[in-house]
């Protein structure tokens, strides 16, 4: 299956040492004590993102709070022109445990090589796992130059570049068109694009590997790619539409991430970019029980089998949360499935799955207000879902091979 998302990195070179004051402990082995719970971030910013890479580890570093157990927060840390780090992250403290050689972090092998060192030094009855960089969803690489060029992604198919002011401008925390995590490519010395693709990412996972997985990175809030992560996961995190360059607010989530607590993280995410106003005022986040997906891609499915072959629905009319040139890619799943369906009961039985399947949703009322390419949010059910458009072809053949379409027909 092809189920995609992608990170990118290209080979980082890494000092955080001065940065973030912390202890060298380079080559020493040492395996802590079985703790309750590790959580483990990976942070690819070999990329745009880099500049809020200092802050956001600071932000973990002074809201790791004191447990009622023992727990670890282990970073991965894969920065712009600077070598790997993997860093044990404590209150008001930093502890540098390994710097590595060059690595490709966008690839599947070198996130299981990492992760193996993680468990191994720091076993622990559960793990959670945050990815922190770019994505997109489940669209593939080679889709890009037709989805999503004009935000900069990757040239158009005619060799355009982007249009949207927000890569034209130079990327600062403070300026309202600065970078957002939607996908940035890095190149190879030769020119290749680098990414992790997310069957790749599941191939190197076992099945009830993770008590959570959280994504601070774009559009990673699809039913596409839950469904795919669904036997490695209890639960997942994300985001249906794009997330500001600063990311999760850290300083509140932390702590209820080092507990477990999905429910808070989500709350403490909306609260944070709920409170704010003009363009800074973009988030989107929900929670799902991957327990669940299974029952509701066998409700979409019945759904799918009474919708007519061949016939589109009107674009647009579906809430869409991508700002996309030309045509849209993700689009809400409720939506996408009212439209579909002509038998209540069908409707109703999918409805109920999805409020047994997403346990919190929200979203502020636009993404990016005052951008050129602004969205207006009127639905957000906590998963978007792509519709197979007709003129779509070669993106639809991409999609009929995810996991997700494959199980319920569409």
């Amino acid at each position: 299956m092809k189920v995609k998302n992608i990170f990118t990195v290209t080979v980082p070179v890494l000092m955080l040492t001065v940065l973030l004051g912390s202890c060298i402990r380079e080559n020493i082995i040492y395996v802590d004590d079985v703790t309750s719970r590790t959580v483990f971030v990976y942070m690819a910013a070999d990329n745009n993102l880099n500049g809020y890479v200092d802050d956001n580890i600071n932000q973990m570093k002074m809201s790791v709070s004191k447990m009622p157990y023992k727990a670890n927060l282990i970073v991965y840390v894969d920065r712009l022109k600077a070598k790997p780090m993997l860093l044990n992250v404590k209150f008001e403290k930093i502890d540098t445990i390994k710097v590595f050689p060059e690595l490709n972090s966008s690839s599947a092998d070198t996130f299981e090589m990492i992760f193996r060192e993680v468990k191994h030094r720091w076993p622990a009855d559960k793990y959670g796992l945050l990815m922190w960089s770019h994505g997109t969803g489940w669209i593939p690489k080679s889709q890009l130059h037709n989805v999503a060029w004009n935000l900069g992604y990757a040239p158009a198919r005619d060799g355009r570049q982007a249009l949207s002011p927000i890569y034209e401008r130079i990327p600062d925390i403070r300026d309202p068109f600065a970078p957002t995590k939607t996908f940035g490519f890095e190149k190879d010395a030769n020119g290749n694009y680098l990414c992790i693709e997310l069957d790749e990412l599941a191939a190197v996972i076992p099945d009830n590997e993770f008590e959570f997985i959280i994504f601070d990175a774009c559009y990673m809030g699809c039913v596409e790619v839950a469904y795919a992560l669904r036997n490695k996961t209890e639960y997942f995190v994300s985001s249906s539409v794009e997330i500001l360059g600063q990311g999760f607010p850290y300083y509140e989530t932390t702590p209820f991430m080092m507990e477990g607590d999905m429910n808070n993280v989500c709350k403490k995410f909306f609260e944070h970019y709920d409170r704010k106003s003009g363009w800074e005022r973009t988030g989107g986040i929900s929670l799902v029980k991957t327990a669940e997906l299974d029952k509701l891609a066998s409700s979409f499915n019945k759904i799918v089998a009474q919708w007519p072959d061949s016939v589109d629905i009107n674009e647009s009319s579906l809430q869409c949360f991508d700002r996309f040139s030309g045509h849209h890619t993700f689009f809400d799943m409720v939506d996408v499935a009212e439209h579909m369906c002509s038998d209540p009961t069908l409707l109703n039985e999918f409805l109920f799955q999805t409020e047994r399947c997403i346990k919190y949703a929200a979203s502020t009322p636009y993404v990016l207000e005052g951008d050129p390419l602004q969205i207006a949010i009127d639905k957000y059910c906590g998963l978007s879902m792509y519709f197979p458009f007709t003129y779509n072809k070669a993106l639809n053949e991409e999609y009929r091979k995810t996991s997700w379409s494959v199980a319920t027909g569409l």
